[in-house]
């Protein structure tokens, strides 16, 4: 007699911790499908724009080689940056030149179409001209303004060894620039190379840096200071 009271008791509860598996388990994935359209991946037919249009707007930029024939490579990664009409597809490229060993590592974005494309602007002391690869790149809201944002590693000699290492570049989404961003200074010198294993390690280290340095938000590299 007691077993068998207990069990509709036993049967009822299974009812709601099942409901609510379900549901915690739907949310998981609308979070993950959610998190997943930040990511919009550009066609084919637009990475052959992108592979066109880059040489034609790295020749003749101050801040590079002049008179140097341009070689330009994409990373494998690109994206766009929202679902927005006012999307700008992002485009880190490498830059190297026939017959020199300058080489650098920079980031283009291009409007709807892969028009309009525009090198981000660069202080000078980070337009690095031995940047030999892109080792990290994670693309991943930080300003809250709900448009993709940019952390790159890119390797680059030692100023103390003949080695390399990895240096940090965060470039923000922002509407007073030409390209639609802007490297951050303040962001980049909070990230060690062991926090861009993972978008959770990024994420951690620049929350405590904001709560350390008493900002919401990260501001962009002086202008009067870029090339």
């Amino acid at each position: 007699m007691f077993t068998s009271t207990l069990r509709p008791s036993v049967n009822k509860l299974r009812v709601p911790l099942a409901a609510a598996l379900a549901i915690t388990i739907a949310m998981f994935h609308l979070c993950s499908a959610a998190t997943e359209k930040l990511y919009l991946v550009p066609t084919p037919q637009e990475i052959r724009q992108a592979n066109i249009g880059l040489p034609k707007i790295v020749s003749g930029q101050p801040d590079l080689l002049e008179d140097a024939t341009v070689v330009t490579k994409l990373e494998k990664k690109l994206a766009w940056s929202s679902q927005t009409s006012s999307a700008r597809l992002l485009i880190p490229v490498s830059v190297r030149y026939r017959g020199t060993t300058n080489s650098y590592c920079r980031l283009a974005t291009a409007s709807k179409g892969v028009k309009d494309i525009v090198l981000v602007k660069l202080p000078t002391q980070v337009n690095f001209d031995d940047c030999n690869e892109v080792s990290d790149l994670r693309y991943m809201e930080i300003n809250g303004d709900g448009i993709l944002d940019l952390v790159e590693g890119i390797l680059v000699k030692s100023n103390v060894s003949s080695s390399q290492i990895v240096t940090t570049l965060v470039y923000l989404s922002t509407p007073t620039a030409e390209s639609g961003y802007c490297y951050s200074d303040a962001a980049s010198r909070q990230l060690a190379p062991a926090d861009l294993k993972s978008e959770e390690n990024i994420r951690k280290a620049l929350e405590i840096a904001k709560s350390r340095l008493g900002v919401t938000v990260f501001d962009c590299a002086p202008l009067d200071t870029a090339n």
